[in-house]
């Protein structure tokens, strides 16, 4: 990790003390940016998200750092969107009435919807992600705990239109997307919390700083 810094976008709706917290712990230098007006020096961006994917893409809208994103992917930089960082990561988003996202995926998030046996919304706590063999995922079980907060999901169906990506598979009562990985290895999606999600989720966070 010489001379690499983890870079963490703060566009007023993520959950940015605990991510700090975590690299910290893991002696990774890392550093929280408002903008991407030096998107040069950047080979790791991390963008969390708690809250509203109709409200997170106004504010990269406002700021206009929807382009920036998008050239950084092409340019090798590693991506990684937590939660709501993931949602916006794809075509469109269901709440609030709708909205288009960045487009890195295709398909939509929508709401949990239980016709049976309703379980409780949103889905809290620690799940099982059968996860995908890639480098991110180096030295983390083949089906492991993280930790999960939300209301909304990427239904299990967006895989056949992804059909280059990898995946991370998580169930609550229904298959949901819980990671994403497209085919280049350098745009990541979770949808858990791995700030919260103690020894895998540090790991985690480790192999992605690591990246290279």
């Amino acid at each position: 990790m010489k001379n690499k810094i983890v870079h963490i976008l703060d566009c007023g709706f993520g959950n940015i003390s605990s991510v700090e917290n975590a690299f910290n712990f893991l002696m990774v230098k890392n550093k929280t940016i408002s903008n991407l007006d030096e998107s040069d020096k950047i080979t790791h961006l991390v963008i969390p998200g708690v809250g509203n994917f109709k409200s997170a893409i106004k504010k990269i809208k406002s700021k206009n750092i929807e382009k920036k994103i998008n050239e950084l992917s092409k340019k090798k930089c590693f991506i990684l969107g937590i939660c709501l960082g993931m949602q916006i990561m794809f075509e469109y988003g269901d709440e609030n009435g709708g909205s288009k996202g960045l487009g890195f995926f295709k398909g939509s998030c929508k709401k949990f919807i239980f016709k049976k046996n309703p379980l409780p919304i949103p889905h809290v706590g620690f799940n099982l992600v059968k996860k995908p063999k890639t480098k991110i995922w180096k030295k983390i079980d083949k089906e492991a705990p993280f930790y999960f907060i939300h209301e909304y999901r990427i239904g299990n169906e967006i895989k056949k239109l992804n059909t280059k990506c990898f995946f991370g598979i998580t169930n609550y009562q229904e298959d949901f997307v819980s990671y994403i990985e497209n085919s280049n290895g350098n745009v990541f999606g979770a949808q858990f919390h791995p700030e919260k999600s103690q020894k895998n989720g540090l790991k985690f966070l480790e192999n992605f700083s690591q990246l290279s």
